[in-house]
């Protein structure tokens, strides 16, 4: 059995398209990261942010009011425009955007008005909130690759190689657990490498610093993102978590199609509209049909969308993620193992 899931994992990767779309997919990746994280830039912010460090409270508040009051020469120089968009830093932005009037003073509101009960922990938030934007584009680029990657699987052999697998001794059982198995392996090493050459770089460029900061207490630019009382450590967590799940889930449905297909052009097609139809279809958070799409592989990998559904008792509703992937991972190669069985030699 390890012999069969070998040469299957050799198949998947010995593919020229494989090797160039990995070369491409890392390459890009290397790139948005360079691009994004200049290290001048990382070493301001994070000074700043280190003056501030702690719970937020209306004292702190009223001293980062004072401490980045704009001159009168500035007000004139952005007039008609908020002061939280002149962007000296992210600390900056933050407290203006929740406590500062149009010319920079108080705005009268106090942290609990802004965040009710719950405790807001200032810090170096910015660059985690980046970074998760830049892994969720990169996890997209993994889905795509995972796609390209597995959709041949079954539908490659279609063309001439099935009628030797099919009456082979274990073309039907062996085979067909090989080839499920490498499936698997290859997608979630593709995940995994991911996942780790992108959070190494980030601890790299960043250090730890930051982490237990709060993501709600930011500026506009992140607002929408993560709007939730959790720390940068946890959203990463979950992020983490949701990309694995999805990324699964994504190699069960691409098997199944797989081997429901003619050839590997369509299986190709089949898979990749799939994957991607949830993404044209805008609706709010809220709706009810929003809780079933959400739950693809799509938005599981987009995390911040599925997470603004909200909580479910002390979990995120997020978490539903994780069995719905498991079922479709299961699902999806039960599927595709009938219908291969199922295929008439000629």
């Amino acid at each position: 059995m390890r012999q069969l899931i070998w040469f299957e994992l050799k198949k998947i990767f010995s593919r020229k398209i494989i090797l160039a779309a990995l070369v491409v997919l890392a390459g890009l990746n290397i790139i948005s990261f360079v691009g994004e994280f200049p290290a001048e830039e990382t070493a301001y912010e994070q000074e700043i942010a280190r003056k501030y460090e702690g719970v937020l409270d209306d004292e702190k508040v009223q001293q980062m009011l004072r401490d980045f009051l704009p001159s009168q020469e500035q007000i004139n120089m952005w007039k008609g425009v908020h002061v939280m968009y002149i962007g000296q830093n992210s600390i900056q932005t933050a407290v203006h955007a929740y406590f500062a009037k149009e010319d920079g003073t108080w705005n009268g509101k106090t942290v609990r008005d802004v965040f009710g009960d719950q405790e807001i922990r200032v810090g170096y938030n910015s660059g985690w909130l980046d970074f998760s934007r830049l892994l969720a584009k990169m996890m997209l680029g993994a889905a795509i690759f995972c796609v390209l990657m597995v959709s041949p699987v079954f539908a490659g052999e279609y063309a001439g190689m099935e009628q030797l697998l099919l009456a082979a001794r274990f073309g039907k059982t062996k085979c067909v657990m090989a080839k499920i198995t490498a499936a698997f392996l290859a997608s979630l090493a593709v995940v995994l490498a991911v996942l780790t050459g992108n959070f190494t770089g980030a601890f790299l460029a960043m250090g730890t610093e930051g982490l237990q900061a709060s993501t709600r207490f930011c500026g506009v630019y992140y607002q929408e993102w993560m709007p939730f009382p959790i720390s940068c450590q946890e959203m990463l967590i979950w992020q983490t978590i949701l990309a694995v799940s999805g990324i699964l889930m994504l190699t069960g449905i691409t098997l199944a199609v797989s081997a429901a297909a003619k050839n590997q052009t369509t299986s190709l097609i089949a898979a990749a509209f799939l994957f991607a139809f949830p993404l044209f279809m805008t609706m709010p958070e809220s709706a009810p049909l929003f809780k079933i799409l959400g739950l693809l592989p799509a938005y599981q990998l987009q995390f911040a969308l599925l997470m603004g559904i909200g909580q479910m008792g002390d979990l995120f509703y997020a978490a539903l993620g994780v069995p719905a992937a498991a079922a479709a991972a299961v699902g999806g190669s039960l599927l595709a193992g009938s219908i291969w069985r199922k295929r008439e030699v000629s």
